[in-house]
């Protein structure tokens, strides 16, 4: 019976882990697709995608990580500055997990290459996040994914 509450204690915990990270990488996604003062159809359709094939996410519905990430460009609409300090904090939580720190601004690159560009100020808010993470841009092979949203268009 111990061992029953311990496994299930440990499930939960891991889910609450596996939602902080859920939470932070639609932030992140959200601050570097709206980088540019939008977010376009073929963004949203690729993070479908990225929802539909990232493991660590699949625990969740992906309605309500869409639902996370609207809420997230909804803040930055409302409020820029506001919205942008709370979506770092979401992010900043990891600032010590390298790997996960890592996968999340891959996925944010993903997302925001998707229309085939990689703008000024979606490159600025990516070196923010790596800084905001302390992780190098270099380290998340963003070359390789740049070149492959290219690519697709």
């Amino acid at each position: 019976m111990l061992e029953r509450l311990r496994e299930s204690l440990k499930r939960r915990s891991e889910r609450q882990r596996d939602r902080r990270f859920l939470e932070a990488t639609m932030a992140a996604s959200a601050l570097v697709a709206y980088a540019d003062g939008q977010v376009d159809f073929t963004e949203r359709m690729r993070l479908d995608q990225i929802l539909d094939q990232l493991h660590q996410l699949r625990a969740f519905d992906v309605r309500e990580a869409i639902e996370h990430f609207n809420k997230v460009i909804d803040d930055l609409k409302a409020d820029p500055e506001d919205g942008h300090a709370r979506a770092l904090d979401a992010v900043e939580a990891f600032a010590g997990d390298k790997d996960s720190a890592r996968l999340m601004v891959r996925v944010a690159c993903h997302l925001c290459v998707a229309d085939g560009e990689f703008t000024e100020a979606e490159q600025e808010q990516v070196a923010e996040l790596c800084l905001q993470l302390d992780i190098r841009p270099e380290d998340c092979d963003l070359e390789e994914i740049i070149r492959a949203g290219k690519e697709q268009r």
